[in-house]
């Protein structure tokens, strides 16, 4: 292969990749906790959009079980985010059904 056609295939990966995302930053996921008592959204550019807390979650629960889930929460949504990415971004890379992010 001669380094013009590999510059060009590096160019177009390099426009595949923008345009991937662009669609991940549009797309969102919700990851839950407590049986859905704590959900964060987050879209696949990894910005939180919104987290909502069930306000009986709040009565209930102590501090730091509230945190507890919250956490939980973030980490479901960016194990979901990766998920999406890796299936977006596999078949552009080569890597297919691969977790880029190393999941």
């Amino acid at each position: 292969m001669s380094f013009m056609n590999m510059a060009k295939q590096l160019k177009n990966m390099q426009s595949e990749m923008k345009k991937a995302r662009v669609v991940l930053s549009a797309q969102s996921v919700t990851g839950k906790s407590g049986a859905g008592a704590v959900m964060v959204e987050m879209n696949g550019a990894m910005d939180i959009k919104q987290v909502t807390i069930d306000p009986k979650a709040i009565e209930k629960q102590d501090a730091k079980y509230l945190e507890k889930m919250v956490t939980e929460a973030f980490s479901d949504a960016l194990r979901r985010v990766q998920k999406m990415a890796g299936a977006q971004l596999g078949s552009i890379t080569g890597m297919a059904g691969k977790n880029p992010f190393g999941g």
